[in-house]
């Protein structure tokens, strides 16, 4: 055991530092910064870049930001971000050792290849983890200089990181690995797949929503982003506010200065909490089951 786990973190030592010392992930962390930032426009901008929900007795409203608001939005552009480049941002963890031939070395050698592939995940997932966390810390600033609440609540970050986005951002690191050490998903098929999960993740959190209260547990666990769940929550707290039916919402784009602000509370719930131990147990399986399947030979 003890072996396993100095290859686990020596490789995963190695793998993250090496992300984080790249040149890009200065270029990324401001990006993602900058993006944030304009997610969160000030109150009646002329510009907002933010989840507004309209109905025909409403003009368009949005939840105060508040710990809460602010948390689960994080989550909704993020976790859509994230579905379509997230992998891209991890990827080629196996192209050095594909290259320089420490592949085929590794394969003839007593280095535990379980405690390397899991090493290379973790080293992924802390990188992503890192990145994610800053963006929480930038949320954090940004409701304290919109001031629009005058609690701040730190456990409506913490636990919307830990429950939603550190599992989701686990799948994605098993993914990146599975989709290099597999031959075919290197190239242009392995591409088109991102993209369609991408697509799919994205829409299947758009469908029945008003039919969705009592979700059961194979539906939150598909729902990997969770951003099904935090739709959820948003337009059952507007309904909760204004009665009525519910609304629509628009995510991207330009809106029209909103006319109503409601106070947004984020709400747990049992079935949700346990897909993503769910989520984290299939990734974790489905990872040494493909290193189980696949041969060395393909893999390096």
């Amino acid at each position: 055991m003890k072996p396993w786990l100095s290859v686990v973190m020596t490789t995963a030592k190695y793998e993250f530092l090496q992300k984080v010392r790249q040149r890009s992930t200065l270029a990324i962390i401001v990006l993602f910064m900058i993006f944030t930032i304009f997610c969160f426009p000030e109150k009646n901008s002329s510009l907002n870049f933010s989840i507004s929900l309209r109905r025909d007795d409403i003009l368009s409203a949005r939840g105060l930001y508040n710990s809460d608001w602010i948390g689960v939005l994080i989550i909704v552009y993020f976790g859509t971000l994230l579905m379509f480049i997230g992998i891209y941002l991890i990827r080629k963890s196996l192209r050095r050792e594909q290259l320089d031939g420490y592949g085929m070395l590794m394969s003839s050698s007593n280095i535990s290849k379980s405690g390397f592939f899991e090493g290379k995940r973790l080293g992924n997932f802390l990188y992503l983890a890192f990145l994610m966390l800053i963006v929480e810390v930038v949320g954090m600033v940004i409701q304290l200089l919109r001031n629009e609440s005058p609690g701040f609540n730190l456990f409506s970050y913490c636990l919307p990181y830990f429950l939603i986005v550190l599992p989701f951002l686990f799948l994605l690191a098993t993914m990146a690995i599975i989709f290099e050490a597999i031959p075919i998903l290197r190239g242009s098929l392995g591409n088109f797949i991102i993209f369609i999960f991408g697509m799919a993740s994205l829409s299947f959190p758009l469908i029945n929503l008003s039919q969705s209260r009592g979700n059961s547990i194979f539906v939150n666990f598909i729902d990997f982003s969770g951003i099904r769940y935090c739709m959820e929550q948003i337009t059952r707290s507007l309904v909760s506010t204004y009665e009525g039916g519910y609304p629509g919402f628009k995510i991207f784009g330009n809106s029209p200065k909103y006319t109503d602000f409601f106070y947004f509370n984020f709400e747990w719930d049992f079935s949700f909490i346990l897909s993503r131990i769910l989520i984290i147990i299939f990734s974790v399986l489905l990872l040494h089951l493909v290193r189980l399947l696949t041969p060395s030979k393909s893999i390096f």
